[in-house]
């Protein structure tokens, strides 16, 4: 059944039109609701789980639309293994290591109710802009007209799509197009994607879904913290052995969502700037000094 309380009002969609997409020029900074800087969500993506309808039903009563929070708006990059494992729509496989990527630029509005484990679920409506980028370096800005301007000159390979969650209606569904490559012509194709999709959102044929977005669990347990301790030593030593961070990457032993990240952001922080570069002597030395003697595989 449809529910309509509580709509967006004018200011609101169009503040949600024009900020993201003209007035910021970095996906990093957004003004409206809460801006999540790139790092900060990746941090937690060991956190992040998705929960199935079947073993996690929606809380009765389920959370009308007047009872959403504010609409949000945040935007991340994640490697193409965390997307898989949140949810994320990937183009392609969900394989291709520190060299693709999923950049998202979200908006959504939500409920959060507590869970057994200390976790939180939250439940609502969200959309979502999902690009993938294959040829990723660390010199990319999570920007979408710097992006759409390397795929335009041939620099990168990127192909975007648009998901909504929480919303059904005819309008909904025909402006969530079939995937498309990036380039400037079709950053214009998704703004009017986006649109079409905020103006249906207020419009009688939409219907609100209630649904589960996404659950989170605690993400400081001591095993996690651990892991990531033990992933950043790893990529110590691999520096210290020379290794590019796609050959540290592809040795890696066993591997869970979020070490891609833990490994860049190691080789990031000794100064090595791109998944295939050999690390400098100087960053060799450096390594070597922070490990101490301490050995880590082979």
């Amino acid at each position: 059944m449809s529910q309509h309380e509580a709509p967006l009002s004018r200011d609101q969609a169009e503040q949600l039109l024009a900020d993201p997409w003209t007035a910021a020029s970095n996906w990093d900074v957004l003004p409206v609701g809460e801006s999540v800087p790139a790092r900060a969500i990746k941090a937690l993506a060991p956190g992040l789980e998705v929960a199935l309808a079947a073993d996690t039903p929606t809380p009765a009563p389920a959370p009308t639309l007047a009872e959403l929070g504010e609409l949000s708006s945040s935007s991340y990059d994640l490697s193409v293994n965390q997307a898989g494992q949140l949810g994320i729509p990937v183009i392609g496989s969900v394989s291709g290591g520190a060299s693709r990527r999923v950049v998202v630029l979200e908006w959504s509005r939500f409920k959060e109710f507590p869970e057994a484990d200390g976790g939180i679920a939250r439940y609502g409506f969200t959309v979502r802009f999902c690009l993938t980028v294959n040829k990723w370096n660390a010199d990319l800005k999570v920007s979408l007209p710097f992006l759409s301007a390397q795929a335009e000159l041939g620099n990168i390979q990127a192909t975007w799509k648009m998901e909504v969650r929480g919303l059904a209606g005819p309008k909904i569904n025909a402006a969530v197009i079939l995937p498309q490559p990036l380039s400037v012509e079709t950053f214009v194709i998704a703004r009017q994607s986006l649109e079409t999709i905020v103006a249906a959102i207020n419009d009688p044929t939409t219907s609100y879904i209630p649904g589960l977005m996404i659950s989170r669990t605690p993400p400081d347990t001591g095993e996690q913290k651990l892991r990531k301790s033990a992933v950043e030593a790893y990529a110590l030593y691999a520096i210290y052995k020379g290794r590019p961070e796609l050959r540290a990457e592809s040795d890696l032993p066993s591997k869970q969502p979020g070490d891609e990240d833990i490994l860049r952001g190691v080789y990031e922080q000794l100064g090595v700037e791109t998944t295939g570069e050999t690390p400098a002597q100087s960053i060799r030395e450096t390594a070597k000094r922070i490990l101490n003697g301490l050995s880590v595989g082979t």
